[in-house]
């Protein structure tokens, strides 16, 4: 396949319980341009055995002589891709099969548009099954809110490879686990960003699952992208103004009137910075802002 509408690009890192299921997920596709590259991380388990189960020809199967991580991984895979578009997709997680075709779609209408995500469905917990996660649609929000944290979800996004190519973007090995949201802060510093209003991934929760494993390491990096965002605001936080904000991203801020005092005065700060500096549009980030304060 010469010049696929899109390459699906998937680490795998010993993911043998749920891999059929992803993979059969993106064959299944409705949409059937593409080719699909599985990067084998040096998995330990039947992974490989797995993958080399499938003769679909659409399959590009690569491994790593040693354990790289998610973002070396996923740097390798960009640069092998031929495709227009990038398509992220994880090994335990499950594409619904119109997803490729909404998002081509919605992409080649959108030219200014770098990255499209969707909304997701949590699955493989008890206690979160059938939750939906959402997120705004429109860039001026998504950007805003990413003082905060990211709601472009990784697994779901569609990537306009000319914009990576034209920026010379790649993922941040240093920001590991916490790798796709600090792409998406440099990605929307250059070109716009969105969202579709409709679940297109039903997401795993497992005790493996990256995010289970490493939240120390993706909490500590996410607090660098704030660290950045708010220095672009010309705000230079202390320690204590860094525990502040950690706490409203987290909806971890507790409710006694000396914290709800501090949470007033600490956004009331960010849109004093916003209007000197104009990094956000100014009545989004109000909003948003405002939805924090009605939380805490």
């Amino acid at each position: 396949m010469n010049n696929p509408k899109i390459s699906v690009l998937m680490p795998v890192y010993n993911a043998e319980k749920f891999l059929k299921e992803a993979i059969d997920s993106i064959l299944n596709q409705t949409f059937k341009d593409f080719e699909f590259l599985i990067i084998n991380d040096a998995s330990t388990d039947n992974s490989k055995k797995i993958i080399l189960s499938y003769k679909d020809p659409r399959i590009r199967y690569f491994e790593n002589d040693k354990n790289l991580g998610v973002a070396k991984t996923l740097n390798k895979g960009l640069r092998l891709a031929k495709g227009k578009y990038i398509a992220r997709m994880d090994a335990d997680d499950i594409s619904l099969s119109e997803r490729f075709k909404k998002q081509v779609e919605f992409m080649e209408k959108s030219p200014l548009i770098a990255v499209c995500g969707a909304w997701l469905r949590l699955i493989g917990n008890e206690n979160q099954n059938n939750e939906i996660w959402k997120s705004p649609s429109d860039f001026e929000s998504i950007k805003s809110l990413a003082l905060f944290y990211s709601s472009i979800y990784h697994p779901t996004v569609l990537i306009r490879k000319e914009t990576l190519k034209k920026y010379n973007l790649f993922y941040d090995p240093s920001f590991a686990h916490a790798e796709d949201y600090e792409l998406w802060v440099r990605i929307m510093e250059k070109a716009k960003v969105a969202n579709l209003k409709e679940i297109l991934l039903l997401h795993r929760i497992h005790s493996k699952e990256v995010g289970n494993i490493h939240k120390q390491m993706m909490v500590k990096n996410s607090n660098r992208i704030r660290l950045y965002q708010l220095n672009r605001l010309g705000i230079y936080p202390t320690p204590e103004e860094l525990k502040i904000h950690q706490a409203i991203s987290y909806w971890q801020f507790k409710s006694d009137k000396k914290s709800v005092n501090v949470a007033r005065f600490w956004l009331k700060k960010l849109f004093i910075a916003n209007l000197k500096k104009n990094y956000y549009h100014q009545l989004t980030f109000f909003k948003v802002l405002v939805q924090k304060w009605f939380l805490i």
